[in-house]
């Protein structure tokens, strides 16, 4: 899935913890400009749980996706997902990971990826 190099550019900008560098889309407007969150700020998101709701909003703004089962509903979703959408979920501690699971309308794991610091 090409979302893997995305999830891990994040992940590994939240782990510069760097004030004031930019790195990441995060308002999801196709840009990277001063509106966006720095990486200090995705650090914080990474520590409170909250990296995968930044993400997730992000590609919601930029793309709109829905489920190809479920057309009222995102196909994204933060921490757990239901049948027809792919949850993206971060833990809070190190080793720091992403996870991401997509499920079929059957509720079904169609694919099951962890995603670790550099």
């Amino acid at each position: 899935m090409r979302l893997q190099p995305e999830i891990q550019s994040w992940l590994n900008s939240a782990l510069k913890s760097q004030a004031e560098l930019i790195e990441v889309d995060s308002t999801g407007d196709g840009e990277i400009t001063t509106a966006d969150a720095d990486n200090a700020q995705l650090a914080a998101w990474l520590v409170s749980g909250d990296l995968d709701a930044a993400y997730v909003n992000s590609r919601i703004a930029m793309y709109g996706e829905r489920s190809p089962w479920f057309p009222g509903v995102d196909l994204w979703k933060p921490d757990d997902a239901a049948a027809g959408q792919i949850a993206v979920k971060s833990n809070n501690s190190p080793p720091f990971e992403i996870e991401i699971r997509a499920w079929d309308r059957l509720e079904k794991i169609l694919y099951l990826k962890k995603i670790y610091a550099d």
